[in-house]
């Protein structure tokens, strides 16, 4: 064996000790992979005579309060329009959506066919709305105090679960 080989041999088996590789004199057996499968999804059942108290809403629940309460369609919110009659209300439904519901940004960008930027954005100009604007403000927390009305179960007519 020339040098030139003997050298090249043993950098190889030098490189894979280090590297935690198997020589050429070892076997490679893989070990198995074991996936446990996720645990099941229990839901709450609820007697008719619970009172029915919402937690989290829906982002389609969310869309339909913010469309009936600004007086324009739901489809018009997740349109591809952008006059400010639309766009004012797509931005204050990011808001509401990221506050009340358990949805990421991502979630919702998903929900209106938007990039999730588009959705960050119009979030931050909502915040920044409150922060500049008293009359945005007022805007915003009447907004917000119905909302908590309405997960809170204290609102007597409830446009989510209809009682």
């Amino acid at each position: 064996m020339s040098y030139a080989q003997e050298f090249a041999s043993r950098y190889t088996a030098a490189h894979k000790r280090l590297m935690g590789l198997p020589s050429t004199r070892q076997r490679y057996v893989p070990t198995p992979l074991i996936v446990k499968p996720p645990p099941p999804r229990i839901r709450p059942t609820l007697s008719p005579d619970t009172p029915r108290i919402i937690l989290k809403p829906t982002l389609k629940q969310l869309l339909t309060w913010v469309a009936q309460k600004e007086g324009i369609d739901s489809v018009q919110i997740t349109g591809i329009r952008r006059n400010k009659k639309i766009v004012q209300p797509r931005q204050i439904f990011y808001y509401l959506a990221y506050v009340y519901s358990d949805a990421s940004f991502t979630q919702i960008s998903r929900f209106c066919n938007r990039d999730h930027t588009t959705v960050i954005a119009g979030y931050q100009r909502v915040c920044g709305w409150i922060k500049e604007d008293s009359l945005w403000c007022s805007h915003i927390r009447e907004y917000t105090d119905q909302l908590d009305q309405l997960v809170q179960g204290e609102c007597k007519i409830c446009p989510f679960c209809g009682k």
